[in-house]
């Protein structure tokens, strides 16, 4: 009679750490996958950071630092449509001379030809690194413009790492887009 009570406890203690188990894989596979959706979420945030970086170089001839004048930038600046004509000209030497006219035909708000169809709100999101609820995250990435060799750079980095693989020094980077060290505006996910 004891040994059946005792087949009975060890056959339910068995079941129940099976199951435990069994559930802990399923949670572990399903952290996996909102891990890499979140990384993917971070990766398109970054590469638009990188987009507003680089129409704000091509205006200002410089990155910027500062998420205010990045701001301001998407929604106030403008890009100039301008049309460049070469006349060449034969002296009576042989020689040709050419003049070149530059001429603005137009001004299109960075706004429109970049994040058309992005609302106020979400071009003041591009400082938030998405959280891995959905919801509103409490870190902002962290932005560096600079110069090597009088050449501007930047970087925009993930400083909340939530891959448990980027945390820690001996680990994966943090991803991030440019580099402080190098003239690039690759992000380190690109190879």
């Amino acid at each position: 009679m004891k040994r059946k009570v005792l087949n009975l406890i060890l056959g339910v203690t068995c079941l129940i750490a099976a199951g435990f188990l069994a559930f802990r894989l399923y949670e572990a596979s399903q952290e996996g996958k909102r891990i890499a959706n979140q990384e993917q979420r971070i990766i398109e945030r970054l590469t638009d950071i990188r987009t507003a970086q680089m129409a704000y170089r091509s205006i200002h001839n410089k990155y910027t630092n500062n998420w205010d004048s990045l701001f301001h930038f998407i929604e106030k600046e403008s890009f100039p449509i301008v049309e460049r004509r070469e006349n060449i000209v034969t002296l009576a030497y042989g020689a040709d001379s050419v003049s070149v006219v530059m001429d603005t035909l137009a001004m299109i708000p960075v706004k429109d030809s970049l994040f058309s169809g992005w609302k106020p709100s979400k071009i003041h999101e591009l400082q938030k690194i998405p959280a891995l609820q959905e919801g509103n995250s409490e870190y902002s990435f962290a932005l560096y413009a600079g110069k090597i060799n009088k050449t501007p750079i930047f970087e925009a980095k993930d400083v909340a790492p939530t891959n448990p693989l980027r945390q820690g020094a001996l680990q994966m980077d943090t991803l991030r887009v440019g580099s402080r060290t190098e003239v690039t505006t690759k992000g380190n996910w690109e190879k």
